[in-house]
């Protein structure tokens, strides 16, 4: 067995056919297809692998970004196409490469992962549920009440990526996507795993807003799995979506930057559903990743204040948090990652905690792996 490691370029074949079997029932190349800038040989670097004879039978992907939340920059590395032939599952081969994984983004200055899952696996090293999001859905009645004759929706063309990514940099939590990415995804027009339409939104010429969707059949329903924009702009859009699909409503997933949409769909009479992120988190620097987003907390709570913020780590996992004379303790890595980063059903943090926290959480979107 030879591993863990990094894929070779003349083992990506192979490295395709183990991913399509456990993940697409064997469809030749389907993966690959679907991962335009994850499953490449640019990447081969961070696609961690075991050999045995002449085949990769076990595989960790791995996709390194830097993102921004809130005006703070983040290392983030996002895990994906985690895999294993049914005939060498049971010999610890993933654990280790999840392991090699960790170390390797560690050192390439990861603050936490984002992982396309939640199993075992991931929850033994500590990875948590995380968010506090909305999850809408919008039937054609509201999105009537919603439309507006100025805004007009078409398909998107090429020489709208640089209008689309700079709103997409608007978000309050985004990855800082390299052009070629961009290029990339909206030429293979695939998001989260799905043939998607881009559609740009616009008022006369100019670009107000965009969104990446396809068409749930068993629902009737639009699903939009990535947006950016004017608010207005992008609820005037959904009544022309649903009218496109013949559908018979919209879902959506709102952050916390999405508040002015999250009032209009409100006041429109949609109601909404409190909701985690996409995948697990796993945090792996909880000191370097509380010193990122000193600005952030400058910003809620003074500088003052700022400088008495700290965390420890203590015995058995744990990690004491500290403000000022108030503290907290979180037993690991899994209610640490709750405790800044929110959940539903987490707990009223301590003051002067609640006014620092919670911070926002990124949406995969087009970068999911």
């Amino acid at each position: 067995m030879d591993g863990p490691r990094a894929v070779a370029s003349s083992e990506l074949l192979s490295l395709g056919e183990l991913v399509d079997t456990v993940f697409r029932s064997g469809g030749t190349g389907e993966m690959f297809r679907l991962f335009p800038t994850f499953l490449v040989e640019d990447n081969a670097h961070n696609l961690l692998v075991f050999r045995d004879d002449s085949r990769i039978v076990s595989h960790v992907g791995m996709a390194l970004h830097w993102a921004c939340i809130e005006g703070c920059t983040v290392g983030v590395a996002c895990i994906g196409a985690v895999a294993t032939y049914e005939s060498h599952r049971g010999q610890g081969m993933a654990s280790q490469l999840m392991d090699f994984a960790c170390r390797q983004a560690q050192e390439w200055g990861t603050d936490f992962m984002m992982i396309s899952g939640g199993r075992g696996l991931y929850r033994r090293l500590g990875a948590a549920d995380v968010g506090h999001d909305y999850e809408v859905e919008i039937d054609a009645a509201a999105a009537t009440a919603l439309q507006d004759g100025t805004f007009t929706l078409t398909s998107f063309h090429t020489n709208d990526l640089t209008a689309c990514a700079a709103l997409y940099a608007t978000r309050a939590a985004h990855y800082l996507r390299p052009v070629d990415d961009w290029e990339a995804f909206t030429r293979a027009k695939v998001c989260m795993c799905n043939d998607v339409d881009i559609w740009v939104v616009r008022r006369g010429e100019t670009i107000c807003g965009y969104c990446a969707t396809d068409y749930d059949t068993a629902k009737s329903q639009v699903r939009v799995f990535e947006f950016a924009g004017d608010a207005v702009a992008i609820a005037a859009a959904l009544k022309p979506l649903i009218n496109h699909y013949e559908a018979a409503a919209v879902g959506l997933h709102l952050e916390p930057g999405d508040r002015t949409l999250h009032e209009l769909l409100t006041q429109a009479g949609v109601g909404g559903a409190p909701a985690i992120t996409s995948g697990t988190m796993l945090l792996l620097d909880v000191p370097r990743l509380i010193d990122r987003f000193q600005p952030l907390f400058q910003a809620r709570l003074g500088r003052t204040a700022t400088e008495r913020l700290a965390v420890e780590a203590e015995d058995g996992g744990a990690y004491r948090f500290t403000l000022g004379s108030a503290s907290w303790t979180a037993p690991g890595k899994m209610e640490a990652a709750q405790f800044l980063f929110g959940h539903p059903e987490f707990p009223q943090r301590p003051a002067p905690f609640d006014a620092a926290l919670p911070i926002s959480t990124l949406w995969y979107g087009f970068d999911y792996v």
